[in-house]
């Protein structure tokens, strides 16, 4: 069961995930929202990629081992990327909707999400917990650097 519940921070299963709200951001007819979203994703994934970089020691990697090969433990990959993406597609989901229980519960499933892929990675010997408490971490400030870029201070 670790292994499936962290696969909702893997890049398979992200890129999947990403595609469809994309789409339904699309079909919604909310082009704005899909091009920050797929930006949000997209830069998100360069940033932990150069992240993960840094902390090897490798000096050289090919294209085919930044996707199939961990560069570094250190953060965990996995937590940082459900620590984006899923209060991002939270925040889209909230935008325009005046039910304040409902957001609420988009913001406390997409938490529930990324607590729950952190704690896997854990129990599952994927990371230790200081890489886990730093992929979240990383996550929640590049997370909050995003929006305050992408949508400044309003909920627009």
């Amino acid at each position: 069961m670790n292994g499936n519940v962290s696969s909702f921070g893997s890049k398979e299963l992200v890129f999947i995930i990403s595609t469809i709200f994309f789409s339904y951001l699309l079909i919604a007819e909310r082009k704005k929202d899909a091009i920050k979203f797929a930006f949000t994703v997209v830069v998100s994934l360069l940033f932990i990629i150069t992240v993960k970089y840094i902390n090897s020691e490798r000096e050289s990697v090919t294209l085919k081992e930044l996707y199939t090969e961990t560069l570094a433990n250190f953060p965990s990959g996995h937590t940082f990327i459900s620590t984006v993406l899923y209060p991002s597609i939270a925040y889209f989901l909230s935008k325009g909707i005046s039910s304040i229980r409902l957001k609420k519960f988009y913001f406390i499933s997409a938490m529930a999400i990324v607590l729950i892929v952190g704690i896997s990675r854990v129990t599952g010997s994927g990371h230790t917990v200081t890489e886990v408490i730093a992929g979240w971490s990383l996550g929640l400030s590049w997370f909050a650097l995003i929006k305050f870029i992408l949508f400044g201070n309003s909920n627009n």
